[in-house]
């Protein structure tokens, strides 16, 4: 991505709009701050406050920086916004999504999956995961386009929920037309469109 994205004025606060571009384990304290207050609402729903991100240390961020990239959110140079990706073989995995209490319910958050999925632009799918009570991110991700496809049960109190998108139509990943069905469901039956012209597509089907 480019080292600055500055986002559109309808998402001024304050006296500036705020900033999204990679973050460097010079910030890995800030962020590593920010989580700890962002998750405070997410222990708080399933009553359990040694969930990883309330207990990943300074050290633990730090070697994260090492393994994937960070994107940040600032105002004036003041992090209020997190998120980080990795990639292995096609699909880009994202994790911690975060953004300041103060600062939600004003597009930060999807502005930031929006940027990291431009970072890793070159990945035929994506995956993140979240917790089952979660509604909020259950609600954001699903409005993204990500939809659920397994769940694995941590405690009586937890299920994580994991979600995919697939760029396009799983089976044709870079068609511009894909509907959320083509990432779910195989292609129909070929049609016809022309004389010796064939398509499996549901626009034609």
């Amino acid at each position: 991505m480019s080292n600055q994205r500055i986002c559109d004025p309808s998402q001024h606060h304050g006296n500036g709009a705020f900033v999204i571009e990679q973050a460097n384990v010079e910030d890995a304290q800030e962020i590593l701050d920010l989580q700890e207050l962002a998750y405070q609402s997410e222990a708080a729903i399933y009553n359990d406050y040694t969930i990883p991100p309330l207990t990943q240390t300074l050290e633990g961020i730090e070697a994260d920086f090492g393994k994937q990239v960070f994107l940040k959110a600032t105002i004036e140079g003041r992090i209020i916004g997190s998120v980080r990706g990795t990639m292995n073989e096609e699909t880009c995995f994202i994790g911690r999504l975060i953004v300041h209490p103060d600062f939600q319910n004003r597009g930060i958050g999807t502005r930031l999956l929006n940027e990291i999925e431009q970072t890793f632009s070159q990945a035929k799918r994506f995956e993140l995961f979240t917790g089952n009570k979660s509604e909020r991110n259950l609600y954001l991700y699903q409005k993204q386009g990500y939809r659920p496809f397994k769940t694995k049960v941590i405690t009586e109190d937890l299920q994580l929920v994991f979600l995919e998108k697939h760029i396009g139509s799983r089976f044709h990943p870079r068609c511009e037309r894909a509907m959320p069905r083509c990432a779910e469901e195989p292609p129909p039956a070929p049609t016809e469109i022309a004389p010796g012209h064939e398509v499996s597509c549901f626009l034609y089907s």
